[in-house]
Parts: C-alpha cells; structure tokens; sequence
C-alpha cells in the first residue's frame, strides 16, 4: 500500500503543487516527504495501526488480492482489541510502562489477548461483549491457517462485517467517559513516534496528519457499501492526477 501525500510547505507558501508524492507506508507512521520543488517535511502520521491495517485491507480487496485483505482485515481487529485494552486501563489509572510489559507477554498469543479483551469490556460495561459471528470466524481461520481460497463475495462481507464491528465498538470507547483515555492512549503512540525524530529546520518542523483517510474508521459510524464506493471513486481520481 503507498499512500500520496500534497507538500505542506507548497501550500502554505500558496503554490498549487500537485504533484502528490507517493510514500510506501511503514511500521514506524514517519514519513520524510520531498516535493518536486526541493522541500523537506517530516510527517507523523495520527493513525492507529488498526486504522492503517484496514485500509490495507480494504485496499487489497479493490485490487482483488483477497487472501491478502482477509488477513489484514484480521490484523486490523487484533490491534483495535489491543487499543480497546489500553484504553480501559488508561482510564483505570494503570501505568503505561506496566500495560507495555505485561503486553510483551501475550503480543504473539491471539487467543490470550481476545479473552484479555473480553474480560476488560465486562469489567468496564458489566455485559458481555459484541461476538463476531462464529460463520465469520471460521471463515478467517480457514483463509489464514488452511489456505482456503476465497471468493470476491465472501471477503466483502467479512470487511463489511468486520468494519460494523469496530465502528460500534469505537462508538462506546470515544463516548464521554472515555473520550479522554483514548486520546491519552493515542498521544503516548505520538511521543513514541517523536522520539526517533530529527528536525533540522525548525521553521519547517514536523507536522501531524491523517494518512489513512479511506476507510476513516474513527470518525463516526458509516455505511461500509457507500464508503466502499467512495474509495473506488477516490483512489480512480488520485491515479488520474
């Protein structure tokens, strides 16, 4: 997946510059950008890794590469379960370096973090979790761990199923009560991300922005179909420029 990203300096110096540069997206959510004009800029991007892993997704099931989205569809899940974790023990005052330590425990264990995650949402909303369908499930254990070939159709569903999925949840987890443990957890990610950063000029400076905008996950529920034919219609249009 690479994403194409304007020269904000251009912009600010009032230049129509389009002259996207393309960028090959990256674990670290740094980019150094350079434009058709000389200009250097550090971008850091704002988005969470689940974020990032469905758009990857949702990429690749436009593309036809469907093993390739079912398994970064799935991915996108275990992040956003881990995101929900530390977002409840952010709230709960627990010490990051200790949540840090203790992840390194179960980060290669799926199962362990899934009931992790269950018995946090229980402890924080006293119900049960929403389930994902077992059919969905089974579906992606065959593609991941037995090489089951999928059709266009069945990837779509578990994408829009899966999208429905995260969407309701994050609707709980941005409300007000804990609005502002997410934001903590998503600003000790940045601080992570900064310190690797070097700015040689501080005029220019590094600036923050959404990389991942396709999917926008995090920005209030959508319709996946109507967002799914809005992608199509974006990415036709940035191929085009």
């Amino acid at each position: 997946m690479k994403l194409m990203q304007n020269c904000s300096i251009c912009s600010r110096d009032g230049v129509n510059n389009f002259n996207y540069i393309e960028l090959e997206i990256n674990e670290s959510g740094v980019y150094e950008l350079i434009c058709s004009r000389g200009h250097t800029t550090t971008v850091l991007s704002h988005d969470e890794k689940f974020e990032i892993l469905f758009d990857i997704g949702a990429l690749a099931l436009m593309d036809g590469n469907l093993i390739q989205s079912v398994a970064s569809i799935s991915a996108s899940v275990e992040r956003f379960h881990e995101f929900c974790i530390r977002t409840f023990l952010q709230k709960r005052g627990v010490d990051i370096t200790v949540v840090d330590r203790m992840w390194k425990q179960v980060k290669n264990m799926s199962e362990r973090q899934l009931g992790a995650f269950y018995f946090s949402y229980i402890n924080e909303f006293n119900r049960n979790p929403p389930i994902i369908d077992n059919k969905q499930i089974s579906f992606r254990n065959n593609v991941i761990h037995k090489g089951y070939i999928p059709k266009y159709r069945e990837v779509y569903d578990y994408t829009k199923e899966m999208f429905d999925y995260i969407q309701d949840l994050l609707q709980q987890i941005k409300g007000d009560e804990y609005f502002k443990s997410y934001m903590e957890v998503a600003l000790e990610r940045e601080k992570v991300r900064c310190k690797d950063v070097k700015v040689e000029n501080e005029f220019i400076g590094v600036r923050f922005a959404r990389m991942a905008t396709l999917t926008d996950l995090a920005r209030g529920k959508q319709n996946f179909d109507e967002k799914f034919k809005f992608m199509k219609k974006e990415i036709t249009l940035t191929k085009s420029m």
